[in-house]
């Protein structure tokens, strides 16, 4: 899975400074890798979180319009396309990427909500130029999954070693608990109950 960070004990950054970060990889990524785009100013970027209405992709969404008016004129064009709920995410994730990859789309920005299931779709992307930039939830496969960078707002081994230890304190120790995901394709909570 991901490696543990050395600075695992430092509080995450926010989420503003996590897009900013995102938005200028996607940009230093396109500049770099193609020799079809060599002005930032030409970035196009797919901004794709998991679903829509949904208060940490809405955050994500306005530090990354934030991030692109400061950055001005050095990005380009940056466009939230989510899928409308949770229910089908997945499948619409899917589409949103080979829509993206078929039109004038640089850099896609995507919190994985189809598992492995999407990386078809991003290796594609890839073969076809697009740089896929996966934050809060990664592709399982990584970088031979489609990924071209994953951005991890938390360390997930830490994550999961928390979450494992409020747990047993709120039982005092004593008796069972249940794990429950908002979806059993998200890479980022599937690891996190691993490490418990």
């Amino acid at each position: 899975m991901y490696p543990s960070t050395a600075c695992s004990r430092i509080r995450p950054p926010p989420v503003s400074f996590v897009v900013l970060f995102l938005l200028l990889c996607a940009s230093t990524i396109r500049t770099v890798t193609s020799d079809v785009v060599s002005d930032k100013s030409q970035v196009s970027m797919a901004f794709v979180p998991k679903f829509d209405n949904l208060v940490p992709f809405d955050q994500a969404i306005s530090g990354a319009n934030a991030a692109k008016n400061e950055l001005s004129p050095n990005v380009g064009t940056l466009e939230y396309v989510a899928p409308p709920s949770a229910d089908g995410s997945a499948e619409a994730q899917i589409d949103i990427v080979q829509r993206a990859t078929m039109t004038d789309f640089s850099t896609i920005l995507l919190s994985n909500n189809a598992g492995d299931d999407i990386e078809p779709s991003c290796v594609e992307a890839q073969e076809a130029g697009v740089d896929v930039v996966t934050w809060d939830s990664p592709i399982p496969g990584g970088t031979e999954g489609g990924e071209d960078v994953f951005i991890a707002q938390v360390d997930f081994d830490e994550t999961g070693m928390i979450m494992a230890e409020m747990a047993y304190s709120i039982l005092e120790g004593n008796g069972q608990f249940a794990i429950l995901s908002a979806s059993r394709r998200a890479a980022n909570q599937n690891a996190w109950i691993q490490a418990m």
